[in-house]
């Protein structure tokens, strides 16, 4: 109906329903699920149309070197956007401090593979199906369902719900450790706020 070009603001500007911008961040599962599933879609899907994916594709370039720079795109947008519309002062310093948060999300994806090991691969409906009952849904992902059958049938700690919860933690930590990095500049520069 809109062109993608208008975005979010097409929508508002003839007053109908627009995608969903974040898809249930507060259900992450890890960094990777985080900022690869949930947080900002919009964004998201935009730049790994524009980036990620010829740069996988037609240049053959490894995930890593990617997943870096669409986060270097990202801190640009960002950092434009927050610089542009008066919101950090146009120093050096903050605008270093804000492109750091993005630039640091990718390495931090990157350990978070190399200590937990690499994610299963999840549907989009998951959160959805976590709670119905029916032991034949088999859109749940594997390590929800072993976690699910064990904790029913026993109270052992599985290793599959120890790494879960252990991702948690680490996309807590990760989130909250480098949010300073993004917030601090744009409250130095607004007082008020």
């Amino acid at each position: 109906l809109i062109p993608k070009q208008y975005g979010l603001l097409g929508y508002y500007a003839i007053k109908i329903k627009h995608p969903p911008v974040m898809k249930d961040p507060y259900h992450a599962t890890s960094l990777t699920d985080f900022w690869g599933r949930r947080w900002d879609v919009v964004i998201q899907e935009r730049l790994k149309r524009a980036i990620y994916n010829p740069l996988r594709r037609q240049w053959k370039a490894p995930k890593n070197l990617c997943v870096v720079l669409v986060f270097c795109a990202s801190g640009l947008l960002h950092v434009f956007i927050l610089a542009a519309g008066g919101l950090v002062q146009n120093d050096k310093a903050s605008l270093v401090s804000c492109m750091a948060f993005f630039v640091l999300q990718a390495p931090l994806m990157s350990l978070e593979v190399n200590l937990f090991g690499k994610e299963e691969q999840y549907n989009d409906k998951k959160d959805d199906d976590a709670n119905d009952t029916n032991d034949n849904d088999t859109t749940v992902a594997p390590s929800t369902a072993t976690a699910t059958a064990s904790s029913s049938s026993s109270a052992t700690t599985t290793p599959t719900t120890v790494v879960s919860v252990l991702r948690r933690i680490y996309l807590v930590t990760c989130i909250f450790v480098t949010t300073p990095l993004l917030l601090e500049p744009i409250l130095r520069a607004n007082p008020r706020l």
